[in-house]
């Protein structure tokens, strides 16, 4: 956007050198620059190479009339707005006058010409040019603040997510193993730790998500997969805590529902955020079903409760960010506002739609529906760089490169419970290290940003020195080059932090199967 402390520029036509002479007399004024042209193609010339305020152009001229002239002006889409203003000695009537407002004039001047209406009626458009490029220059402003905003909150967010992670899983296991050991006032104390991180941590990805969305920096990442699988799981997932408020959740899921491409973590999220708001919404003991089917052209899946339902006048806000309604959740769940914007979004870049039906009182039924991207063949198999296909039942022996000591730690933890040999890196240079002396590693997960070697510089040496290894990028925050670069190999894959065990058990056991991409 050019400074508004340039001259605005202004084009006068006329085939009369006298004609444009007065004209350039009467506009001159230091903020301005007359610029003139004695035909229509010159001035279609000039319109190319300039950015104009106004134009003033004569009608009646040889070759090219004035109409004619803006006929072909407005063709071109950089010229389409630029107003323009008939000088005429022709006729004014009816027919005239509505001819040029039809080829796009904004107003008339009538020859002989009065300089005060010509110079106030100029002034006007000049007016409105120098608003229109201060408009210009603050929505610049805003979208560069809005930017750096969506790469801070990325930022902070990525910082919070790991040692949040950590909080929830060990918390969990506390919960879950040590419940004999500790009082009922401790055992309530690491019950809020436990809550709170869990909030905090979908708090967290909401504000990832929203970054992403804001700065055009979302995408998907389709894959063969099955929507049958993903909304069972989904329900399964979901039915621990519909059992914590004592409500029954079930799945009516069409067999016949084809394999179809989709970003399975995607519609994960949304399926998860509709289900977890029905239940966050419902009473105790009542009911929620999820319905799925498919046509030929679309996947339809329905999220119903017998909830409190919603007001008409909280509708049409459902979808908007940090908008929440004035239902509030039956056992005091918290709520950032953002859920439905995201799952929306997400549901819209499959090119579907998301709906609610709702009656206060009576519950409410959302609807989602996503056309089908019928699979037209397998995906490919998992192979380790330049290495042959291998069949065996899991990889053996894994080396984990992350410079985060609580990661190190909880992934520790985690691997426990499988039968694998670890070993530990806390950069990419450590990690080559290991790999050149140890020969059974056949897997390796890599953070990205390490001191000394970085992962992808590890990546690249792994790929270089043809090292019979799968790799699986650990990363908070995934990005497209993450999933181009896992898109174009066989064997790199990415796991997003905070690392849960159902992720690891997935991974540990696809050595040689078909590859399916992971993100929390």
């Amino acid at each position: 956007m050019k400074p508004t402390t340039e001259k605005v520029k202004i084009l006068l036509v006329d085939d009369k050198p006298e004609n444009l002479f007065s004209l350039e007399a009467i506009l001159e004024g230091n903020d301005r620059e007359i610029i003139s042209a004695s035909s229509g193609n010159e001035a279609l010339k000039l319109a190319i190479k300039h950015e104009f305020a106004l134009i003033l152009t004569d009608v009646q001229m040889p070759g090219m009339d004035g109409f004619e002239m803006v006929e072909i002006l407005r063709s071109n889409p950089k010229n389409k707005n630029i107003p323009i203003i008939f000088v005429t000695a022709i006729s004014k009537e009816e027919k005239y006058v509505y001819k040029g407002y039809n080829e796009g004039a904004v107003d008339y001047l009538f020859k002989p010409l009065d300089a005060n209406i010509v110079q106030a009626k100029t002034e006007v458009f000049i007016t409105l040019h120098k608003q229109k490029q201060q408009l210009e220059l603050q929505k610049q402003k805003l979208q560069q603040v809005n930017v750096q905003k969506n790469k801070y909150l990325g930022m902070a967010a990525h910082d919070l997510r790991n040692p949040l992670g950590v909080m929830q899983y060990f918390s969990s296991i506390l919960l879950e193993e040590a419940k004999e050991m500790l009082t009922p006032e401790f055992y309530q104390h690491i019950e809020v730790i436990h809550s709170s991180s869990n909030f905090m941590i979908n708090m967290v990805n909401e504000l990832l998500d929203i970054s992403k969305i804001e700065s055009g920096t979302f995408t998907l990442n389709k894959q063969a997969a099955s929507a049958i699988s993903l909304v069972k799981e989904a329900v399964s997932v979901n039915r621990i805590f519909a059992h914590k408020k004592k409500i029954e959740i079930t799945a009516d899921v069409s067999n016949d529902i084809p394999s179809m491409m989709l970003d399975y973590p995607k519609l994960t999220q949304v399926l998860n955020n509709l289900i977890g708001n029905a239940i966050k919404y419902s009473a105790p003991k009542s009911k929620i079903t999820v319905f799925a089917s498919s046509n030929d052209d679309n996947l339809t899946i329905k999220v119903i409760d017998e909830g409190q339902g919603i007001p008409k006048s909280d509708i049409k806000k459902l979808f908007q960010p940090f908008q929440t309604t004035s239902i509030k959740a039956t056992a005091g769940e918290k709520s950032t506002g953002l859920g439905l914007t995201i799952a929306s979004k997400m549901v819209e870049a499959h090119n579907g739609s998301i709906k609610v039906d709702s009656e206060l009182g009576n519950g409410s039924t959302f609807t989602v529906s996503i056309p089908i991207i019928r699979v037209e063949q397998e995906e490919r198999q998992t192979t380790p760089f330049g290495a042959k296909e291998d069949h065996t039942d899991g990889y053996r022996e894994l080396l984990i490169c992350e410079d985060d000591l609580m990661i190190q730690m909880l992934m520790k933890h985690v691997l426990q419970v499988f039968d694998v040999k670890v070993h530990f890196a806390m950069n990419g240079k450590e990690g080559l290290d290991i790999l050149k002396t140890n020969s059974k590693i056949d897997l390796v997960f890599t953070d990205l940003n390490m001191p000394v070697m970085s992962g992808n510089e590890l990546i690249n040496q792994i790929k270089k020195q043809d090292l019979n290894v799968d790799v699986v990028v650990l990363t908070g925050k995934i990005t497209e080059d993450i999933v181009n670069a896992s898109n174009n190999s066989d064997s790199l894959r990415y796991l997003e932090k905070p690392i849960n065990r159902s992720d690891l058990q997935h991974i540990l056991e696809s050595k040689g199967k078909n590859k399916k991409m992971l993100a929390s």
